[in-house]
């Protein structure tokens, strides 16, 4: 398990955090927590560059979401976003060219994402040449997230349409197979 530890301690979400905390640790899950600029090592032939969360929490479970980018031994790239809201991504933007992978994992399943302008900026920077969006309401979501591409030419997989995909690494970098069962 890979975790920020950043959680609000009371209410329900504290209660289910304290659970998650207790299955870990009885069922012997190895789990870390990561910081902005962290690297995990000893996964073969991969880097694991720690993007998010930063030091000082934003505030919100969302902007403080785990955000990853996968570094394969071919030199392909996966940026997984998990939640992160535009305020997350202004800070992101930090890194610049580190920002630059094949493919995205589209955070928060591509709604609710924030101030457009900063949200536009976080994608164009990425210069993903495909977007993974996970949601079941592609037709309006696909209407949404539009704005976000303009100008970029990037293949966008909504899961809501071809149900669970499959990413598989080529010497020519990813191929995205949809529909599978």
């Amino acid at each position: 398990v890979i975790d920020s530890g950043i959680y609000q301690e009371d209410g329900l979400e504290g209660n289910l955090y304290r659970k998650l905390q207790s299955l870990i640790s009885e069922k012997n899950i190895r789990y870390l927590t990561v910081r902005k600029e962290g690297l995990i090592r000893g996964l073969e032939n991969t880097q694991v560059l720690i993007l998010n969360p930063p030091d000082k929490s934003y505030g919100d479970l969302n902007n403080n979401s785990v955000v990853i980018k996968l570094v394969t031994k071919k030199g392909n790239s996966i940026l997984f976003c998990g939640d992160a809201e535009s305020k997350a991504m202004r800070g992101m933007l930090l890194f610049g060219r580190g920002l630059e992978s094949d493919l995205m994992k589209v955070p928060h399943h591509g709604q609710g994402l924030g101030d457009a302008a900063q949200v536009k900026e976080f994608f164009r920077m990425t210069k993903c040449q495909a977007y993974i969006i996970t949601n079941k309401d592609s037709s309006k979501l696909n209407r949404d997230i539009a704005k976000f591409f303009d100008g970029q030419t990037a293949d966008a997989y909504f899961t809501g349409e071809t149900g669970a995909l499959a990413v598989q690494e080529t010497e020519e970098g990813f191929v995205i197979k949809g529909a599978v069962k």
